[in-house]
């Protein structure tokens, strides 16, 4: 005979990483949005692409006790902010020569 009663699976474990995915909304809305516009990249594209490449850094440290999960996002986050970065002092640099 079958017990009525059967004991209750494990969740399964919490998979995914928001530090990566937050880097990678971060440097895409800096890269995006504000990298462009010439006094706005500075007040916030500049902070936004700090935060991607701050947890970017995370997601990227984090990911190894997950298993590598969120190792994806977190790079690309990373190297999203990098190049918001990149591509804000090139455009000042290209509007005080012009200057």
């Amino acid at each position: 005979m079958y017990s009525p009663y059967y004991p209750h699976p494990y969740p399964p474990p919490k998979r995914g990483n928001g530090f990566g995915v937050t880097s990678l909304v971060f440097g895409l809305i800096g890269l995006i949005v504000f990298s462009w516009i010439p006094v706005l990249n500075v007040f916030i594209g500049i902070p936004l692409a700090l935060l991607a490449v701050i947890f970017g850094i995370v997601g990227l440290a984090t990911s190894g006790s997950r298993g590598g999960d969120g190792s994806g996002t977190g790079g690309t986050g990373l190297f999203l902010g990098l190049l918001t970065i990149i591509i804000v002092i090139c455009m000042w640099s290209w509007i005080f020569e012009a200057i």
